[in-house]
């Protein structure tokens, strides 16, 4: 196992060697909105998981946030402003800068609340719902903007004046990336993945994902996936 030190500032580390790698591709060519958003959105929350599952006590994962915050709060002066930097590239086309500020703090008040709820007994089914959130969700986008042909209408967005369409490959990137956000959590908790029983049922699960995400519209997949990972998991594992 590392130093404590070193776990306290590893993630840290890593995030702003990916957030800095982002600013400066986007400084010198600039990069789709949609692309920047999705990108800050799965590092953000894969740090979270990696500060948590690797640290695992509350104390030491408040200690690390708290030298991230700090170094935001550095990197965030003049003239790098990262912070207005990350909040401008995290907005969705045509989202209003409050209508943003709601969908994170709806979301990070979710998260805080599966936390909670396990992170005593049962970790691993957290590290599952927030990097499914991360991965399952961008790889959603990230497949689907630019291969997706084959659209659907999501079923939820018919509620709305705005019709939201998805596409066939992008729910196929979800599916894969929900398989690998839960295998993520089961490699960050050493729990193995040898027997057919786990394989089958982490399926299962990426199936069941892949089918609330096509329904799901806006920010809703932001609180339905984490929870429905970890629920499914907490009671079929």
């Amino acid at each position: 196992m590392p130093p404590e030190y070193v776990l306290l500032l590893a993630p840290s580390a890593l995030a702003y060697v990916l957030f800095f790698t982002l600013y400066l591709i986007d400084s010198n060519k600039k990069l789709p909105q949609w692309f920047m958003r999705k990108t800050i959105h799965s590092i953000g929350n894969i740090m979270i998981g990696v500060f948590i599952g690797l640290l695992v006590e509350p104390w030491k994962v408040i200690q690390a946030l708290t030298i991230f915050l700090i170094l935001l709060a550095i990197f965030s002066l003049p003239p790098i402003r990262l912070l207005q930097f990350l909040l401008i590239k995290s907005t969705r086309e045509g989202e209003t800068r409050l209508e943003t500020f709601v969908t994170v703090a709806l979301t990070s008040a979710s998260l805080l609340a599966l936390y909670f709820v396990f992170q005593r007994e049962n970790l691993v089914w957290f590290l599952a719902g927030i990097f499914v959130l991360a991965i399952a969700d961008g790889f959603g986008e990230f497949v689907g903007r630019p291969f997706g042909k084959h659209k659907y209408v999501s079923p939820m967005s018919l509620l709305s004046s705005k019709p939201r369409y998805k596409s066939i490959e992008g729910s196929v990137g979800v599916f894969l990336g929900a398989a690998l956000g839960i295998m993520l959590a089961f490699l960050i908790s050493q729990i193995p993945l040898g027997d057919f029983r786990t394989v089958l049922l982490i399926v299962l699960i990426s199936a069941i994902v892949t089918m609330l995400e096509a329904l799901s519209t806006s920010f809703v997949d932001n609180i339905v996936l984490p929870w429905s990972v970890a629920i499914m998991g907490y009671l079929l594992f």
